[in-house]
């Protein structure tokens, strides 16, 4: 996946070197993966505690 990453790199950015792909590729899947954390953290939680989260971000919302 970083190798075909970095060919779509290389053939979009023709100023660069190899480890600027390769830096580039990796900061994206790190960057994937970590949202990728956080939606199962969110996903994992109960349905009302969802809404109530939920509810609480739009009361703060409103005080702003």
């Amino acid at each position: 996946m970083i190798n075909e990453k970095v060919l779509q790199y290389k053939q979009k950015y023709t100023d660069k070197d190899v480890q600027d792909f390769l830096a580039m590729a990796s900061l994206q899947y790190v960057i994937r993966l970590t949202e990728e954390e956080e939606k199962s953290k969110t996903d994992q939680l109960p349905g009302s505690l969802r809404e109530l989260i939920q509810k609480i971000d739009s009361v703060l919302e409103d005080k702003e």
